[in-house]
C-alpha cells in the first residue's frame, strides 16, 4: 500500500501544540483507561528517513505496541507539521479504539497491537505477523494449543 501524503490528510497544520503535548495527552488517557506502560520512543532512521511514534503498554494482562508513522511532506522544511499531524493521529486514532473497547473488549480494539511470539521467539504486533504465522498462532491464542 502506498503512504499517503501529509497535506492531503486531516489535521495537516490544523494545530500548533506540539508532538510530545499529544503523545502525553494519549498517554494519560490510556492511564485512566487502566493501562500500565513500558516503553514510548521517537524514532527516525538515517538510512531511509522514515519516522514513527511508538508506545508499549499493558492492559488486563496483554502487552500492546502502538507504532505511528510519521508520513513524508512534499516539502522538508514541513516536517515539524507532519510530526504534528501523526502525533495528533496517533492520539484521535486511541482516543476511539478506548471507545471501542468500552462496549467491545480492550482486545478487540487493540488486537492488530496485541503483542505475541512468532516461531523465531520474537514479540510481533499481530499486524505484524505473516498469514503462516498468524495461521500457526491462532489455536494458541483461543487456547487450544502449547
Amino acid at each position: 500500500m502506498k503512504k499517503p501524503v501529509p497535506e492531503e490528510l486531516r489535521y495537516w497544520k490544523t494545530s500548533q501544540s506540539s508532538p510530545d503535548g499529544w503523545i502525553d495527552k494519549t498517554i494519560k488517557i490510556l492511564k485512566e483507561y487502566g493501562a500500565t506502560f513500558t516503553g514510548r520512543a521517537h524514532g527516525h532512521d538515517m538510512t531511509t528517513g522514515q519516522e514513527a511514534y511508538m508506545m508499549q503498554f499493558s492492559i488486563e494482562g496483554e502487552e500492546y505496541k502502538l507504532v505511528w508513522p510519521v508520513l513524508e511532506p512534499k516539502q522538508e522544511s514541513d516536517r515539524n507539521a507532519a510530526r504534528r499531524q501523526a502525533a495528533t493521529m496517533l492520539h484521535h486514532d486511541v482516543k476511539a479504539r478506548i471507545m471501542y473497547a468500552t462496549v467491545h473488549g480492550t482486545r478487540n480494539a487493540f488486537l492488530p497491537m496485541l503483542l505475541v511470539s512468532d516461531s523465531a521467539g520474537r514479540m510481533l504486533a499481530m499486524g505484524e505477523i505473516t498469514t503462516p504465522e498468524l495461521t500457526d498462532r491462532i489455536p494458541k491464542l483461543l487456547g487450544s494449543g502449547n
